[in-house]
């Protein structure tokens, strides 16, 4: 079987991080600076099992069995630029992959986003489907009342930074403690219920070029009060000092823990390390 060439980038999720998945709205946007392929080089050092993974999807309807197999027996890796525990959608971007090579191709995009789903709960335990969507279109996606819409010209912010914590992190007992907390936890409930309204608020004026910098702070407040557990010690001194003073704010940039962070700021200059999206 010919390896295909294309490329499937990483993913930034600006807004929406674990309320997307109780059906909050989400922007998640394509990062082109990173990305994966599929490719059968023997000679490349970095080389993960995927025998588990092609394992998986072949007992998902729809999938090709038979390629899966051979991708098995020809050892074939996902090529990827894209780092692992990093909020970036490096099993957003192979979900993505793995679809577009082993599964008939769907028109309706909610259905697709529940193929990808399906696909990427193999990794996390669970999944909206919306990271390996927005690798699979390669396209900004706001998701809203269950339905996505296509931004074709959406242009980030130019106040809005990506931090890196050089932490790794795994997502799975993060999002497991989220959907314990909201089963359990009533001040935990109208926390997530405040933010939910503020991402749904933040998205709409980011995407109208509305001003969103009160809201950016409140949804960092809030998170700095009830995500505690995704925010590492050495990150919350930072994001306690940006709240006191105004001068910047943080906020998750996917399940947190480690990775990437995403900062508002009018001077970058008061914090190193900050990286521009292009």
């Amino acid at each position: 079987m010919e390896v295909p060439s294309t490329l499937y980038p990483a993913k930034v999720l600006l807004f929406g991080e674990y309320t997307v998945m109780d059906g909050g709205d989400a922007l998640v946007i394509p990062y082109n600076k990173l990305n994966g392929h599929w490719d059968s080089n023997d000679e490349i050092a970095s080389r993960h099992d995927l025998t588990s993974f092609l394992d998986y999807i072949q007992s998902l309807e729809g999938c090709n069995r038979k390629a899966a197999q051979q991708m098995i027996d020809e050892n074939w890796l996902f090529n990827s630029t894209i780092p692992t525990g990093y909020g970036l959608g490096s099993s957003g971007a192979l979900t993505a992959a793995a679809y577009d090579l082993l599964f008939e191709k769907e028109n309706n995009v909610g259905q697709l986003q529940k193929s990808l789903a399906a696909i990427e709960s193999h990794f996390h335990g669970s999944s909206s489907g919306l990271d390996p969507l927005s690798s699979y279109l390669k396209k900004p996606l706001h998701s809203s009342d269950g339905k996505i819409l296509e931004l074709g010209d959406f242009a980030i912010p130019h106040n809005l930074y990506i931090y890196d914590s050089g932490i790794t992190r795994e997502s799975k007992p993060l999002i497991k403690w989220y959907k314990s907390q909201l089963e359990t936890n009533s001040t935990f409930q109208a926390g997530i219920k405040e933010l939910s309204l503020a991402n749904q608020k933040i998205i709409n004026d980011v995407i109208s070029s509305r001003e969103y910098s009160k809201t950016f702070r409140e949804i960092s407040v809030l998170q700095l009060q009830h995500f505690s557990r995704m925010i590492p010690a050495t990150i919350r001194t930072i994001w306690e000092s940006g709240l006191q003073d105004d001068r910047f704010y943080f906020k998750l940039s996917g399940a947190g823990g480690g990775g990437f962070f995403l900062v508002y700021t009018d001077n970058p200059d008061c914090i190193k390390g900050l990286q521009k999206f292009s």
